[in-house]
């Protein structure tokens, strides 16, 4: 296979695999006002005998706010209980908004029902909130929904991408863990990966210009002198002498 930086096509594959490079970027930086990233981590802890459940919200979004929607946390009712929930010691509620990063204009959960409580969706880009409940066991199970609210001012359903991913060690034997991480991984730093293929290509056109300048100025060398042969012809009883270069 020849190789491509010897061959006369290499400027123009590399011109169009930046210029391929860059429609990429700029569908990047239009999708990314579409997509939201969202990662949680629930942390467990007591508030004087009751156990309790934090939830640490960042949205880790390349662009834009969370602003629309709400996120609903619903614990997991045990079978001799009718609720889950139960009232903080602290401030005598079954949820509270916790400070946490930069959002300092949260509002406190509201109950929805015996075991679920909903809190507006308001995080900027690369904020953090949390959030705490209080629950009757430590060892229930605990759910986050985010719902993405129709518009009664547009009447239109927000057009948005969600992401949302719980931060916790990858179980390697969950294809969904996997794929989920390495998503979140592509979306959090795909115009980082992109850039970087920008500059590379960028690179590597101006080193094949540079190389190619410096074949023009120190590759002109003087051509060996071709061996020559003499040959003897005798035509019409006369000899001739002629010299033959060698191919």
């Amino acid at each position: 296979m020849a190789n491509i930086f010897k061959d006369s096509s290499a400027p123009y594959l590399l011109v169009l695999m930046l210029t391929g490079a860059g429609w990429m970027f700029n569908s990047a930086v239009e999708n990314a006002s579409k997509l939201r990233i969202i990662e949680y981590h629930i942390e467990d802890g007591r508030d004087g005998a009751v156990a309790t459940k934090t939830i640490l919200l960042e949205n880790k979004s390349l662009t834009g706010s969370v602003n629309v929607g709400g996120f609903v946390l619903s614990c997991q009712t045990p079978a001799a209980e009718s609720s889950c929930l139960v009232k903080l010691p602290s401030v005598q509620k079954e949820a509270q908004y916790i400070a946490a990063g930069n959002v300092v204009l949260a509002t406190n959960p509201q109950m929805i029902s015996d075991n679920s409580v909903v809190f507006p969706a308001l995080l900027p880009p690369r904020g953090e909130a949390g959030y705490r409940i209080g629950i009757s066991g430590a060892t229930d199970a605990i759910r986050l929904v985010y719902n993405v609210d129709y518009d009664p001012v547009k009447q239109t359903q927000p057009d948005l991408e969600i992401l949302l991913i719980e931060d916790k060690p990858i179980d390697w034997n969950s294809w969904r863990d996997i794929s989920n991480k390495l998503l979140a991984f592509v979306f959090e730093n795909y115009i980082a990966l992109l850039s970087l293929g920008i500059i590379v290509l960028i690179s590597t056109i101006g080193l094949w210009i540079f190389l190619e300048l410096l074949g023009l100025i120190f590759g002109r060398r003087k051509a060996p002198p071709a061996n020559k042969s003499t040959l003897r012809l005798t035509i019409e009883g006369k000899t001739h002498n002629v010299e033959v270069e060698e191919l």
